[in-house]
């Protein structure tokens, strides 16, 4: 399965990362899975560091 990436521009990325995390949808994923989720979907250099 191919996924189409979005690079999120560093002004953005803590907010989005945070949003994210707090969403029902990620609440209790744990970090790898979160990282796992994010990458399909988003272009964010060093992900793990910012989780």
């Amino acid at each position: 399965r191919e996924y189409i990436s979005t690079y999120i521009p560093p002004h953005i990325r803590t907010e989005l990362i945070k949003t994210l995390y707090k969403s029902l949808e990620y609440r209790h994923a744990g970090v790898n899975e979160i990282v796992r989720r994010l990458a399909k979907v988003f272009i964010i250099p060093r992900l793990r560091a910012k989780i």
